[in-house]
Parts: structure tokens; C-alpha cells; sequence
């Protein structure tokens, strides 16, 4: 049966056996409860990743390797099962948390914050691709900031990626929401606005370790950060320009009266030998 079928139907009181409690994406992913009462998420695997009815060896094997990852920043892939309708679904652990974007556009969190979290994600995708797998699948609703405060990527797609580039663009355009937000509610910072979208992972990377070095920097030693240099810069030149417009008005107050006062003074008296009568 097609997973969209099920969207149309009541909810399932089971699915591949495990107590159904909601749909988290109506027809797709579901939130289950284990025979233990643990939370977990199945996931419908498409038919595209089947062939006659099973999983497709490609698919299989990257499956088991994604079940491998020795990386606690992805959620674990606990087995791959089938339901009494026929449908295959991704058994997944259940993280709860933060949506990744909420998160980083909160006025709450300050741009260090933000961009360590930016490099946490970097350095998680990273991770995947020096173990030969690519997410394929990163958007802002399978990436989750959880309890701990760590980046907690889930759904890592079944189908077969060889383009380290898929996730690269990823990230790029998730950044570039967190830039746009926080320009829109305020200022992106200085260490946030030398992250470029465009930059691979590596680039990203570099940038945000650098930006809050040199922050960290600046602050053992008391210096100001660029961006609060450049204002104060501003703040010192138009006092220097305010100051010497004043001391200019003072000078040509000075000039002004005393040119007035000098010619409206009266003339002097003619001395007294001027008045008498020169004889012969």
C-alpha cells in the first residue's frame, strides 16, 4: 500500500508492530512506542529504494553503514522493518529538541553562540562525509538543537548521494536564512558577517574558528572587536569635526566684533593747538 493511502485512513492503532501515538508527518513519519515504552520515529522508506518488494542492495548497504555511524550527533537508525500492509519503514531513535533555525534566530542567543552552533553542524556533516556518507536530506526540520544544547541531525536520506556538495549547498542556504533573520531583527554581528553562504565546508568552517578566535582574542585583551572599532572611529571623528567647527565660530566671533567695535569707535580729538590762529 502506497503511504499516501494512509493518510486518507483512521490512524493505526500499531505499525510493524509497535504502538502508533501520532503522526508527526501525516502518512510518512510516525511517533511510536517500543515494547520498553521508548519513543521512536518510523519512517516510510519509498518505493523507489525497493526492487521486487525488497530493499535494493544499494539502498541496503547504505543503510547499514548510516546504522553504523560512530557519530552521536546522528540520530541512530535502530533496523528496518515491514508492516502488515507491506510497508518498509526506517526504525529511528527519537530526539527531541529545538528546530535548528528557531533556534539560531533567537535575539537570546548571542552571535558566538550561534556561530559555534554553525560549526557544530559543519563538523557533524563533516564527520558523515569522512565516513563516506552524505545526509542528502539537510533542511531546518531534520536538524534539532536538543536538551544538551548539541546538534542532533536526523532522517538521513536512504537514497545514494556521492555529491559532498548537496550538503555543502545545504548548509549555504540554511545560513543564509540565519543571516537574513538577524539582519531583520537587528545587526548579524562581526563574526557572523564574514561567514559566506557561497563557502564550502572547509571555508565555513575556517571562518567561524577564526572570527571567534580573534573575538576571544580582543577580549583578554581589552580591545574592541572591528565592528565596535569602526563606531567608535566614527563617534571620534565627528567630535574632532565638532570641536573644530567650534573653535572655527569662536575665531570668527572674535574677528567679527573686534572689526565692529574698531569701526564704530569715535574718532580722536583734534589736539588743542589745532583750534588757535596761526599768525604770521
Amino acid at each position: 500500500m502506497q503511504a499516501q493511502e494512509r493518510s486518507v485512513r483512521s490512524a493505526p492503532q500499531t505499525l510493524c508492530g509497535y504502538e502508533f501515538v501520532r503522526w508527526l508527518k501525516e502518512g510518512r513519519t510516525a511517533l511510536c512506542l517500543s515494547g520498553q515504552l521508548r519513543q521512536i520515529v518510523l519512517k516510510v522508506i519509498d518505493d523507489d529504494c525497493l526492487l521486487d518488494g525488497q530493499l535494493h542492495p544499494d539502498i541496503k548497504e547504505r543503510l547499514a553503514r548510516i546504522r553504523e555511524l560512530p557519530h552521536r550527533n546522528v540520530a541512530t537508525l535502530i533496523s528496518v522493518e515491514r508492516d502488515e500492509d507491506g510497508q518498509v519503514y526506517g526504525i529511528w531513535e527519537y530526539i527531541e529538541g529545538t528546530s535548528f533555525l528557531s533556534w539560531l534566530c533567537d535575539q537570546g542567543h548571542d552571535e558566538r553562540m550561534v556561530a559555534r552552533m554553525l560549526r557544530e553542524l559543519v563538523l557533524t556533516v563533516e564527520a558523515m562525509h569522512g565516513h563516506g556518507i552524505i545526509h542528502g536530506a539537510l533542511h531546518d526540520g531534520n536538524i534539532l538543537i536538543d536538551a544538551s544544547g548539541e546538534v542532533r541531525l536526523l532522517d538521513v536520506s536512504p537514497l545514494l548521494h556521492v555529491e559532498e556538495g548537496v550538503d555543502a549547498a545545504a548548509i549555504g542556504q540554511l545560513i543564509g536564512q540565519v543571516l537574513a533573520e538577524r539582519r531583520r531583527t537587528g545587526e548579524p554581528g562581526a563574526i557572523l558577517s564574514q561567514i559566506s553562504p557561497a563557502d564550502d565546508l572547509r571555508q565555513i568552517s575556517v571562518t567561524i574558528n577564526r572570527a571567534i578566535l580573534a573575538g576571544e582574542q580582543m577580549e583578554e585583551s581589552g580591545e574592541a572587536s572591528p565592528a565596535v572599532e569602526d563606531e567608535q572611529e566614527v563617534r571620534r571623528r565627528a567630535m574632532r569635526w565638532a570641536l573644530a567647527c567650534a573653535v572655527l565660530a569662536l575665531v570668527l566671533g572674535v574677528v567679527t566684533w573686534w572689526s565692529f567695535s574698531d569701526s564704530t569707535k569715535a574718532p580722536p580729538e583734534p589736539p588743542a593747538e589745532a583750534f588757535e590762529s596761526r599768525g604770521e
